[in-house]
């Protein structure tokens, strides 16, 4: 995993960018504060403000475009409501001293040393074949990512005409809100355009997916399987985890190096994320692409889901921030702002201080 990571691709580019957007920002303490703000609004009138309102333009017609999650339709993009990536920029380092170039860098060393060890144990013929090895997943590593940018783009496309159609309906008396179309299946909408009233369907839906999304679903329906997972289901989805029986202690698979301390954020909306700040610990229970612009900053990553071959660990490996994934418990077992050790060799997190903060 070591001798894949360092490689430029869509998410570590998009990071990269909100870097460069941070030094942009820092260029006057009115328009930092602006920045820091969420808003767009006034910048007009701030020294450097107009310059700084076309690069972000020009930074969200190309990764404003994207889902919170993978296919959640419902949730706004970062081109409908820029708050989120405008608060973030404020938590980039504008010295140079950290960021996303720098742990991209250290990555990309890592990786490099990584490769020397092998070869360093292999004959000249292997050390041919592990050159070809690398080539071919070489390109894959770009490749995945640029899917999931794609993937994101694709999905967010069609909240506009679903978002036009609400609008419609709404005008019509027939909803309350234009994002309601997103509670409700094409069929109904077509009622909808009938003149039939969706209010209470609405109300009901929405109830529903409040009382839904606050559980956390168990690893396995029904009797679990007695004899080992598939490897397939280890490496993606963190499956055969051994839970830790101590109360401080929290169990997960190793997916990226090297052991760290900072106090964790735990995070479970992508609207929330402005909360992770240089240091911190970034607690969640997945990650997406668009998660990863926190990895500039964060010192760690912990996720509930996933394997080591999972989208957070494969990110963390780019960032070359230790990370521990597909711990289950991770986002409600660890305190907001407790202090905490995680482990990236062993697979471990430890909670070392539970003051809040």
């Amino acid at each position: 995993m070591r001798m894949l990571q360092g490689h430029a691709n869509a998410s570590t580019d998009s990071a990269l960018g909100l870097q460069q957007l941070a030094a942009q920002a820092a260029q006057s303490e009115e328009l930092r504060r602006a920045v820091a703000a969420g808003g767009l609004e006034g910048l007009a009138s701030v020294q450097g403000g107009p310059e700084f309102q076309n690069a972000f333009a020009a930074y969200l017609n190309v990764y404003g475009w994207r889902l919170p999650g993978w296919i959640e339709l419902r949730r706004a993009t970062w081109s409908e409501d820029p708050s989120v990536p405008l608060r973030m920029i404020s938590r980039y380092p504008e010295d140079g001293a950290a960021g996303p170039d720098v742990a991209t860098a250290n990555a990309a060393a890592g990786r490099e040393d990584a490769i020397s060890e092998a070869k360093a144990t292999l004959n000249p013929d292997e050390r041919a074949q592990l050159d070809e090895l690398l080539a071919a997943a070489t390109g894959y590593v770009e490749l995945i990512e640029r899917r999931a940018l794609w993937q994101q783009q694709l999905f967010a496309c069609l909240r506009v005409p679903l978002l036009v159609l609400g609008e419609k309906l709404v005008a019509s008396a027939v909803l309350a809100a234009a994002d309601d179309v997103f509670q409700l299946t094409l069929a109904e909408l077509e009622e909808g355009l009938q003149g039939t009233d969706l209010a209470s369907t609405v109300r009901e839906r929405r109830a529903d997916l409040e009382r839904w999304a606050a559980l956390i679903p168990p690893q396995v329906l029904g009797t679990a399987p007695s004899e080992r997972p598939e490897i397939a289901a280890i490496l993606m989805d963190g499956a055969g985890l051994r839970p830790s029986d101590e109360p401080h202690v929290v169990n997960g698979f190793a997916a990226s190096p090297d052991v760290v301390q900072g106090r964790a954020r735990v995070v479970t909306d992508l609207a929330k994320l402005g909360r992770v700040e240089p240091g911190d610990v970034l607690v969640t229970r997945f990650t997406a692409p668009i998660w990863t612009l926190a990895f500039g900053v964060a010192s760690a990553v912990v996720t509930d889901a996933g394997g080591v071959l999972s989208h957070g660990a494969i990110a963390a490996r780019e960032y070359a921030l230790p990370a521990v994934v597909g711990t289950q418990v991770g986002t409600t077992k660890i305190p907001d702002g407790a202090l905490v050790t995680v482990d990236g060799n062993q697979g471990v997190v430890r909670i070392d201080e539970e003051r809040l903060g």
